[in-house]
């Protein structure tokens, strides 16, 4: 069962969110190291739509001023993962509201030596559910580069449908990119 604290409101900021194997809580400047380590592994890189490479700290305490001011505005969600069992961090998972903010852009990282013990399944339904729960999004969107097969799985088992096979423009991934989109729907 997963424990949800906090209320929407201006100034937000959410309080974390514990599920069996992670604490999702808001991004703090000193994951900026861990983020920065994480992302010098273009594995990890690869199947983000814009993360530079290579990444340094500088970037990482950019990002997250940037996702402060933006969770306050309230377009955008970002927890870091951090493993209940040592509270090293592992990735992070975000919601982006655009301009019909009854939806929103889902969007999720892990580095490398924490792929396969099912920390980005439970991220994406804590996040779906934090979305459609305390944000009362009524559909969360989400994209994987075709080759991504994991991460569509990922969506898959959180209940996302699977929608149609395009190509975007992915400038910081080379240009055109064929994505599979995939969608949820508040019930």
């Amino acid at each position: 069962m997963n424990e949800i604290a906090g209320e929407v409101g201006a100034a937000y900021m959410p309080a974390p969110i514990y599920t069996r194997q992670l604490e999702l809580r808001p991004l703090r400047t000193d994951d900026a190291q861990q983020i920065a380590d994480y992302f010098q592994d273009w594995d990890v890189v690869k199947q983000t739509v814009s993360v530079p490479f290579p990444y340094d700290e500088r970037s990482a305490l950019t990002w997250i001023a940037r996702v402060r001011r933006r969770t306050e505005a309230g377009s955008q969600y970002v927890f870091a993962l951090d493993r209940r069992s040592d509270q090293e961090m592992v990735g992070s998972v975000a919601l982006t509201r655009g301009t019909d903010t009854s939806r929103a852009e889902l969007g999720y990282w892990l580095g490398k030596p924490h792929w396969g013990f099912g920390y980005a399944s439970e991220a994406v339904r804590t996040m779906s559910e934090f979305g459609i729960g305390s944000l009362g999004l009524s559909h969360i969107d989400a994209a994987v580069f075709r080759e991504n097969q994991a991460s569509a799985r990922v969506l898959e088992k959180a209940g996302f449908k699977k929608g149609r096979n395009v190509v975007r423009r992915y400038p910081d991934r080379g240009g055109k990119r064929h994505v599979i989109e995939y969608s949820l729907e508040a019930i």
